[in-house]
């Protein structure tokens, strides 16, 4: 009987300790660690320099974009989130083929860190479309590439 309980205590601790891990490895992309600017790599894309499609916004004109009622797509992202560098390839060719342009916010700088309570961020990455003031539809995590390519032929067919 001694066997059982020890066995079953073994079990239960490598239970919670894989729960452990799991959690804590989930929450890695919501750390709002400041980063130094001249670290931040979101893509090898970036290495060359950020797309043209790509325009890097701060939090304060993004809320002005909102404010102004313009229809456009907002990407909140932090340099060292893995599903920030998973997502950022078909982001950017998605945004692309539609044609479209990419505000891209990283809410790890400590201007816009007040962006994950301000704008409902429960974790990075987020792709946002808004117009006339709203948020109209949202991607929350690394989807797929056919799953942006539907979000942005959405916002080119609501556009017309």
């Amino acid at each position: 009987m001694k066997k059982v309980y020890k066995i079953g205590a073994v079990f239960t601790t490598l239970c919670v300790a894989c729960i452990a891990i799991f959690t804590l490895t989930k929450n890695e992309s919501v750390n709002t660690e400041t980063i130094a600017p001249e670290k931040t790599i979101v893509s090898a894309a970036d290495v060359k320099g950020l797309p043209e499609n790509i325009k890097d916004i701060s939090k304060e004109k993004l809320k002005e974009k909102i404010q102004s009622h313009e229809e456009f797509i907002a990407y909140y992202y932090q340099p060292t989130c893995h599903f920030c560098k998973k997502a950022a390839p078909d982001i950017n060719r998605m945004s692309k083929k539609h044609n479209r342009t990419i505000y891209r916010i990283d809410i790890s700088t400590p201007e816009n860190q007040s962006a994950f309570q301000e704008f409902d961020i429960p974790g990075t990455p987020v792709v946002v479309a808004y117009n006339r003031g709203e948020e109209v539809e949202r991607l929350e995590g690394a989807v797929s590439a056919a799953t942006y390519d539907g979000f942005f032929a959405r916002r080119n067919s609501s556009a017309s």
